[in-house]
């Protein structure tokens, strides 16, 4: 087998576990019965509540808490997370400073390249061809654990 073909069982197995997946919440359902479905429905929104509230409390806390990251400029720690300040990424001009390295090859000593990395990520419809050009219509594949 080469890498697409394990690749395409790859995708296939995650298919199979959805599948998989959802037959074992259609079986719990049967063996459930509609009674304690409704039971467990409205426990469910009781709670759904609760959690929305929260979350919703939880959006505000972080964008106030992010705003004074930035502005004080350092990382805040909390009891059981922080919320690092990470000073902006400089980047330069590749392009042109690889057209000025043939000039003066000096500056080549200050080149570092990073490691290649891969990254699986999901086809959408739209997708025909792997590569750049089409990078942005991919989605990040999610893996459960």
């Amino acid at each position: 087998m080469d890498a697409q073909d394990l690749l395409n069982e790859h995708s296939e197995n995650l298919s199979i576990i959805e599948r998989l997946g959802i037959e074992k919440q259609t079986v719990i359902e049967d063996i459930l019965g509609p009674e304690i479905l409704q039971k467990i429905t409205l426990v469910e929104e009781t709670f759904d509540q609760k959690i929305q509230q929260i979350s919703e409390r939880n959006t505000a806390i972080y964008d106030t808490v992010k705003g004074e990251t930035l502005s004080m400029g350092k990382t805040i720690s909390g009891n059981n997370h922080m919320m690092c300040f990470v000073p902006g990424k400089i980047s330069w001009d590749t392009k042109r400073l690889e057209g000025y390295s043939a000039a003066h090859p000096e500056i080549l000593s200050f080149r570092i390249e990073g490691a290649p990395y891969v990254q699986m990520r999901k086809r959408t419809e739209n997708t025909t061809i792997v590569g750049k050009s089409k990078r942005n219509a991919w989605n990040s594949l999610k893996v459960r654990r």
